[in-house]
């Protein structure tokens, strides 16, 4: 059974809420269709709700079981807002920008479910570079206490056993720390 088989296995039997900040993608679609059809647990686009079902409609994607999020338009902004505006002046963070305005923004809001137990997780990256979402993510989620040193961990799973263990590769510090001194 591949890495993957087993991990979505585990996801089957603890379904989690997964939050897919890219929504419009057409890929990022294909895999919140993947999702929900494979049982992993719910899956939220944030994006326009009407790109979202286009785009769905060009690729013969039923959107059931799949759940649409418009950040600009959410009951959560005005809360959300005011999470980021404390974030400012009390955590360790200088944001760029008016807290209103950056709340609407996929990033912000996808963290900002996730750091108000809105979603269990995010997915983003796809069509922006990693370093992009990792910023936001340290600006809005808090470390563990004691935790100094941030790092990131690529998997990659290849049908051939040759490749890595038994065909999986972890390859560490790929988007947080490129060129690694040590």
């Amino acid at each position: 059974m591949s890495l993957i088989s087993k991990l979505s296995a585990r996801l089957q039997n603890h379904p989690k809420r997964v939050v897919f900040a890219e929504g419009e993608d057409p890929r990022i679609i294909q895999a919140a269709r993947q999702f929900a059809t494979k049982k992993l647990g719910v899956p939220i686009l944030l994006g326009d709700r009407q790109r979202i079902k286009i785009a769905a409609a060009r690729l013969n994607i039923n959107l059931d079981g799949i759940r649409i999020i418009e950040p600009e338009r959410s009951d959560e902004l005005k809360s959300f807002a005011e999470k980021l505006s404390s974030i400012q002046k009390y955590g360790n963070t200088q944001l760029q920008g008016n807290p209103e305005e950056l709340a609407k923004l996929r990033n912000y809001f996808a963290c900002l479910m996730v750091a108000t137990a809105g979603a269990d997780a995010l997915i983003s990256g796809a069509t922006q570079h990693a370093s992009s979402g990792l910023r936001t993510i340290l600006q809005v989620m808090p470390r563990q206490q004691g935790v100094e040193t941030v790092s990131s961990m690529l998997i990659l799973e290849s049908e051939e056993a040759r490749f890595g263990c038994e065909g999986v590769l972890f390859l560490a510090d790929c988007g947080v720390i490129p060129e690694p001194t040590a």
